[in-house]
């Protein structure tokens, strides 16, 4: 029984965050470093390798963390020291040492473990594995140490003063002889397509070498080199080591490290031009062989990456020797802080001053003086900063002066050396063209991936706003979307590319991004089609943009340009086979009449062929035009099944854009016309699948015998039906159903009057067959949703009775049925933990529950604003709501969280603007679905009513003020309640802690008690005299004397739980009274939490001892 009391104590403990006893490890390594404004201390984990940086105070903190003191006790400790309750700052701190294994426990990060888990249970596809992989990618090897330090007993005559004076020499000599090759451009920079894959070896030569330096630098100051490797950086491959262990160094050691790496690279760009002056001096031919140009770039891409990491501007080297010479950690975020805190608001004030000073100059000079000499502010405003302020400024100012200069150098290299060098090596053959292009892919694909990313976001929000306005529901609005990017954007960006230097190639580039843009969509749209027949028709359809490509490719050849026509042919022939097997129609007059069309077409195009043009490859020809439009021809029973659908207008769009490549060898030009079509309709169809929503149905229930489970069943499998087939049709069309519903029809009838387990069966059987079939067409997600929605449409009674003996047995079933179960349940238990319906019971929670609305944002999506009526209450199921005052984010609320309670009142408005942070799904309450039921529930509107009088009188509280409407509910619900009578003693002085008590209702008086004093007979028979005269004034005790008295709002009892002594004083009813009680442990972790809380107590306790003392 003590190992289980044990266990829960221990339990009860580790959940309280201010129960924690950190205990430091013995073995961490502290180094204590000065600056010109203030000492600081680094402590390094030998086993985990991870670093802190501590102020003074917190150092001091972190000695006292023995495992003996708690984190109370050390809020308590930074109180007597430093004056100061940095709860936040203590709990952050205590986190990161947690984190970083400083203490005695070793951390267990269960959930991100869980991530892990369920990132390794959730594949993501190849191509973003490998795009992602090409973006970043990091091949990491520990025990480095080692290594370098053999490494660095074979160079440490390197560091030798002598032997830096005379590389000095070597790099001034150096770098004076590749400015004259340079300037006589005796060697190529790049020559061929072999000239790029040197450049890219000699770039990760030098970037090899400089982290070497760093490494062998950061063994020559007797630090650790633990961790290394080798990583993929925006597709360019790159090399690392780990030299955090220099934080343990004075600053000039740290600026000794960091200086190794440009250091390295001025050594191998001298060296490498004095080898090729000897070489262009003794052999002027060998300039141009490719090993000669290899040693050229080495030497250039040398100079240039010390010229660029060298940059103070730039978070590089240059940098990290700028930040440690002024002590400055984080130069560049607080410099770009300051300037939009400080500089640019005084920026904004000094404008108009400057104008009006210059239009008054235009007027009137002798005025101008006059108003510049009483201006002032710019000097003013410099002499106002302080030594950190002006360096903020200046380097903030450096900062966007570089920016402008950079961007114009940059445009100048690219002029005057990128734009001919790409063009000659596009001009030089296939190679040089794949080359060029192989180029901008790893150039460009960083860019569009965050393009892409930025664009789609902003794609939802537009998307959002239309779907506000119900405008989505209309097919017309999301083609006219669509239409305006592709039919205007795009040839727009296309001619004018065609002005651009390098015009040829950014056309090709766009072409290509175009017809791979198709592959990807139509890829899109047979994922959204999972798990069904129909899709394999999808992935068929995917080949033919791919076989455009080869054509368009080809186009030069007329054998590759055919072959990719027929590839393209082939795939809508077999597109059009899959549709015919998986509808497997009925056929009727209209489609005799579209595939006669379509043959005539394709025959007609055939004569047309061989009267006017006398193809190269007839037979091959023939083929295209005839897999083509028989593809076609199949798929004519599909295309009339979404007649009057969602995909309608996608799919009539399809139809031109496949009849149109037969013609292509006629009419070739037209190529860039018909991959824009396909663009079109395959971005507008995976756009309406991924707007999709299945409606529920109105359905009612029909009236049966209160016990009549066998009616109720058949029913419920009646509506399930006509709700699924309904939804169904409304997106994919009738023609699937027919087969469907008279396969149906031919079953055996389920009737009432059969048993219920032999209904239920046949309703199973009903069930996995229409399922089954609609499959085939609509994939497993969509008919999932379909299923769903028919579900929901029905009638609380009848959806029970379906999944009590139907679904429950179906796999898909049991998904439905348990989406109702656990949604019902969900909304139950919200509406429980929600403080502000903390006292209802049973009933009062589900009359609630039964008037809640579902509602979804997405992230940015703004919910409700500061000042408007508020007339809903937001429950929030899942996601993060963002609370924002005046444009700034005040708090995060997360599930369970609410607001808008103003809408359970008579009146009110929302008191902050409340923003989706994510994407957000929200139950809501209506004020008009929410009067009612107070109106017909007096219990109900008095447990409401009792839950806000209480948490009004805490918020009134000081004690409090620190808490959310949330928080203060969530502490109402954990107050106890205790009614005391007149004259009853509640706590005496002395007694041992246990409660903070605040008073609810009614007067308690604050007392102490006097000791007894002795004395010789006739002092006590004084003493006596006056014990009697207290106990006339006073009957309850004659040593009482009450010092004070607390009525409604008021507490006692806080500082003796702050500080862990017995209470001071005692408390005694005056009057009948109501009060609140919370105990320690929630206290303690109120305290923790919140540093005002912990301040106003230490204040308002501090005095009230003070008094009581003095008393």
């Amino acid at each position: 029984m003590s190992t289980v009391t044990e266990f829960w104590q221990a339990l009860e403990e580790a959940a309280d965050p201010a129960a924690y006893r950190p205990q430091r490890r013995p073995d961490i390594i502290a180094a204590r470093l000065e600056t010109a404004v203030v000492p600081y201390y680094v402590l390094k984990q030998p086993h985990s390798k991870t670093y802190l940086r501590l102020s003074e105070a917190d150092y001091a903190t972190w000695w006292q963390m023995d495992g003996r003191k708690r984190v109370k006790d050390l809020l308590y400790y930074n109180l007597k020291r430093y004056n100061s309750l940095p709860f936040q700052h203590l709990t952050t701190l205590i986190a990161e040492m947690r984190a970083g294994q400083f203490f005695q426990d070793t951390p267990v990060n269960v959930y991100d473990q869980i991530e892990e888990q369920l990132a390794a249970r959730q594949p993501a596809s190849r191509g973003q594995k490998l795009l992602k992989g090409f973006l970043y990618s990091e091949y990491a090897v520990t025990g480095l140490d080692g290594p370098f330090g053999k490494l660095y007993r074979w160079v440490r005559p390197l560091f030798h003063p002598i032997v830096q004076t005379i590389l000095l020499a070597l790099i001034l000599i150096g770098a004076g002889l590749f400015l004259w090759l340079f300037q006589r451009q005796a060697y190529p920079l790049v020559s061929g397509g072999w000239g790029i894959l040197t450049m890219i070896l000699a770039n990760t030569v030098v970037l090899a070498i400089h982290e070497t330096a760093h490494g062998l630098a950061t063994k020559h100051i007797g630090r650790e080199l633990d961790r290394g490797g080798f990583l993929i950086y925006m597709g360019m491959p790159a090399f690392f080591v780990d030299t955090r262990d220099i934080w343990l160094s004075p600053r000039w050691q740290r600026i000794l490290v960091t200086w190794a790496g440009p250091h390295s690279g001025l050594i191998v760009g001298s060296l490498t031009s004095f080898l090729l002056t000897v070489i262009y001096a003794l052999n002027p031919a060998a300039a141009d062989t490719l090993w000669a140009s290899f040693l050229y770039q080495i030497a250039f891409l040398a100079f240039l990456s010390v010229f660029i990491n060298l940059n103070p501007l730039l978070e590089l080297d240059g940098y990290f020797i700028l930040m440690d010479w002024l002590e400055m950690p984080g130069l560049r975020p607080r410099s770009f802080h300051f300037w939009r805190q400080k500089v640019w608001p005084a920026l904004k004030n000094l404008l108009p001053q400057i104008a009006q000073i210059n239009a008054d100059s235009l007027k009137n000079p002798a005025k101008s003086a006059q108003s510049a000499a009483k201006n002032q502010n710019l000097p003013s405003f410099w002499r106002s900063l302080d030594h950190a302020g002006r360096i903020f400024t200046f380097y903030g100012a450096l900062s966007f002066i570089y920016s402008i200069v950079a961007l114009w150098l940059a445009l100048a290299f690219w002029q005057a050396r990128i734009v001919p060098f790409v063009d000659g090596l596009w001009q030089s053959g296939v190679w040089g063209r794949l080359a060029v292009l192989a180029l901008t892919a790893v150039s460009l694909t960083p860019l569009l991936y965050f393009t892409a990313a930025y664009g789609w976001n902003r794609l939802q929000t537009g998307l959002e706003w239309l779907a506000r306005r119900d405008l989505l529901e209309r097919p017309s609005v999301l083609a006219a979307l669509v239409a305006l990017p592709v039919f205007v954007l795009l040839p727009l960006l296309y001619w004018g590319m065609e002005r651009l230097p390098l015009g040829e190639v950014w056309q090709t580039i766009l072409t290509l991004i175009v017809y791979l843009s198709v592959i990807a969509a139509i890829s899109g749209i047979a994922r959204q089609l999972a798990g069904s027949r129909f899709q394999w028709a999808i992935w068929s359809l995917a080949i033919v943009p791919a076989g455009l490509l080869i054509a368009w490719l080809g186009r030069e050849n007329a054998l590759s340009f055919a072959l990719g026509l027929l590839l393209a042919a082939t795939a809508v022939f077999a597109a059009g086979l899959i549709s015919w097997l998986t509808l497997r129609p009925r056929l009727t007059r209209w489609d005799w009449l579209l595939a006669g069309l379509f043959l005539w077409i394709g025959f007609s195009l055939f004569l047309l062929q061989l009267i006017l043009a006398a193809p190269a490859y007839p037979l091959l020809h023939a083929l295209i035009i005839w897999e083509t439009y028989l593809g076609l021809a199949l798929m004519a029973p599909l295309l009339l099944n979404f007649r009057g659908t969602r995909f309608a207008l996608p799919w009539a769009m399809l139809i031109p854009a496949i009849a149109f490549i037969p013609w292509l060898p006629v009419f070739p030009g037209w190529d860039t016309a018909v991959i824009l079509l396909w663009l079109y309709a395959v971005t507008l169809y995976l756009l309406v699948g991924a707007l999709t929503q299945f409606s529920r149905q109105t359905i009612t229930p029909a009236a049966v015998a209160a016990f009549s489970e066998r009616d109720r069943l058949v029913n419920a499998l009646d509506h399930f039906l006509d709700a699924f087939f309904a939804s169904y049709e409304a997106v994919f069309g009738r023609r699937r159903l027919l087969p469907i519903q008279r396969e149906l029809a031919r079953r055996a009838p389920i009737r009432p009057a059969d048993p219920i387990l032999t209904i239920a069966d046949r309703a199973r059987q009903t069930i996995l067959l229409a399922v089954d079939r609609l499959d085939d067409l609509a994939g497993t997600p969509f008919t999932r949703q379909a299923g769903q929605a028919a579900y929901d449409s029905l009638a609380w009674v009848e959806a029970e009775t379906l999944a009590r003996y139907v679904l429950a047995e179906i796999p898909l079933g049991a998904q439905l049925a348990q989406g109702f179960i656990e949604g019902r349940d969900r909304r139950v238990e919200l509406v429980r933990e929600a403080d502000v319906f903390a006292r209802l019971d049973q009933a009062g929670i589900e009359s609630v529950t039964a008037v809640l609305h579902h509602k979804t944002y997405r992230k940015g999506q703004t919910i409700a604003r500061a000042g408007q009526n508020a007339r809903i209450f937001y429950l929030i199921d899942a996601g993060e709501v963002a609370v924002c005052h005046n444009g700034e984010q005040m708090a995060a609320l997360v599930p369970g969280s609410y607001f808008g309670v103003s809408a359970l009142a008579a009146e009110g408005s929302y008191q902050f603007d409340y923003r989706a942070q994510t994407a957000v799904s929200l139950l809501t309450l209506r004020r008009d679905d929410f009067d009612p039921l107070l109106r017909a529930d007096t219990t109900l509107a008095s447990q409401v009513q009792t839950g806000a009088q209480s948490r009004a009188l805490l918020k009134q509280m000081p004690l409090f003020s620190g808490l959310s409407p949330q928080e203060l509910a969530a502490l109402d619900r954990q107050m106890i309640r205790r009614r005391v009578p007149a004259g009853e003693i509640i706590v005496r002085p002395g007694q041992p802690r246990s409660y903070l008590f605040i008073v609810a209702e009614g007067l308690i008086d604050v007392f102490i008690e006097e000791a007894p004093q002795l004395s010789s007979t006739a002092e006590g028979a004084e003493s006596a005299e006056k014990d009697q005269e207290k106990i006339q004034k006073n009957p309850r005790n004659p040593r009482q004397k009450i010092i004070g008295q607390l009525g409604p709002g008021e507490h006692f009892g806080e500082y003796a739980l702050f500080t862990d002594t017995p209470y001071p004083a005692g408390l005694r009813a005056a009057s009948d009274a109501d009060l609140l009680l919370l105990d320690e442990p929630k206290f303690d972790e109120l305290a923790a939490r919140y540093g005002r809380m912990a301040q106003y107590v230490a204040q308002i306790g501090s005095s009230r001892i003070m008094e009581i003392g003095a008393m």
